[in-house]
């Protein structure tokens, strides 16, 4: 895959580089995401039902229900799987990681890059969910793109 850089040659705060696949013009960026107390209420609510269970019957706010598959950059959660192994439509469950986070074993990295809905590294200090329950703010699409930076291909 050939890919080009535009905007690195600005060194203005409000431009940032962006790297764009050659042959199908694709934007090749990894996206920020930091664990914050909106993705954490809705891992509790998952961990006390201890089964997995369909998200429609947690309970879940809009902002839980819109971001709740971002706990899977930080292996909190999984998608529930059948005996067949395929995945069972819209149910989730806690990983032996996120049962010992909820219960405040381990501490996790605060922020995750994630590049095509794949975390590719985590970055910054471990957080407990005591931490991560105190990190109020939301991001916005606009937030995420701002804090993209270029993917690193192996190839």
């Amino acid at each position: 895959m050939s890919t080009t850089t535009i905007g690195a040659e600005k060194k203005k705060k409000t431009r940032r580089e962006v790297k764009i696949c050659k042959e199908c013009g694709a934007k090749l960026m990894e996206h920020p995401h930091s664990l914050s107390a909106g993705l954490v209420s809705g891992l509790k609510k998952l961990a006390a039902v201890k089964n997995p269970i369909n998200l429609k019957k947690l309970d879940l706010t809009r902002s839980e229900w819109y971001n709740f598959q971002k706990l899977k950059y930080w292996k909190l959660i999984v998608k529930a799987k059948r005996e067949d192994g395929s995945n069972i439509t819209g149910e989730w469950q806690v990983t032996d990681i996120g049962k010992k986070f909820v219960a405040g074993r381990i501490k996790v990295p605060r922020k995750v890059y994630t590049f095509r809905g794949k975390a590719t590294r985590w970055v910054g200090p471990s957080i407990s969910i005591g931490g991560a329950e105190m990190i109020k703010r939301y991001k916005k699409k606009e937030d995420y793109a701002a804090g993209a930076i270029p993917h690193e291909s192996d190839s």
